[in-house]
């Protein structure tokens, strides 16, 4: 007995088949490709945001450049402005305090001697001229007067001798003695002066009290 094989698949299933197969190759190759898609344009968003970030924090550092550039400038005017004005301040300030000076010449007085007046004047260098542009500044001083009544003249040269070997006074001068009586008692009227150089700063040291009674004078 013969077997004979018997082909059930007739030829539109096999074609059938075989479009259902290509079918699944397109799809596959178009999920692949939109895959491809979504992988690239994430990639691309992820660069985009990137280069966006980038890009805002270059900005923000250019903000502040400019705006360290503007406090710059500014702080510079500032400066010059600041500096301006201490070369003005140090051309008129005194580079000493006057009550300080004051304060220094009372103290170097002897007990004998009792203090009438005592006049400060400033030269600020200009004198009579005034201050007119491009006309130089001669030297600026303190020129000062001490009237006064001694008890006789050695109370007075030791004042002298006193005021005039201390900072910061200079060309101390007995400008007159001349006698007087005072509460019927026989007396000196005097008046001194004294410059001070007010272009150097000096510190003014504690006065040095002349005493009277080793001098030999009473207070009148």
């Amino acid at each position: 007995m013969k077997q004979h094989q018997i082909n059930l698949i007739t030829a539109s299933m096999t074609e059938r088949i075989r479009a259902g197969r290509r079918t699944r190759r397109v799809a596959g190759a178009c999920l692949a490709l939109v895959a491809c898609m979504l992988v690239t344009a994430t990639h691309a968003r992820m660069r985009l945001d990137r280069a966006a970030s980038i890009n805002e924090a270059t900005a923000i550092r250019a903000d502040r450049a400019l705006e360290l550039e503007r406090s710059l400038a500014d702080i510079d005017s500032s400066m010059t402005d600041v500096r301006s004005f201490m070369a003005e301040y140090t051309e008129v300030a005194l580079p000493l305090e006057t009550t300080r000076l004051i304060a220094t010449l009372t103290r170097s007085l002897p007990p004998s001697i009792t203090l009438i007046e005592l006049e400060l004047d400033y030269d600020d260098g200009f004198g009579a001229r005034g201050r007119v542009d491009g006309t130089p500044r001669g030297p600026r001083r303190l020129v000062g007067e001490i009237a006064g009544i001694a008890s006789n003249d050695a109370d007075i040269a030791s004042l002298v001798q006193v005021i005039g070997g201390r900072e910061p006074f200079a060309e101390v001068n007995l400008d007159y003695s001349r006698s007087r009586t005072v509460r019927a008692r026989p007396a000196r009227d005097f008046r001194l002066s004294f410059i001070v150089d007010m272009d150097h700063a000096f510190e003014v040291e504690p006065a040095v009290t002349v005493d009277a009674t080793a001098a030999g004078g009473t207070t009148p």
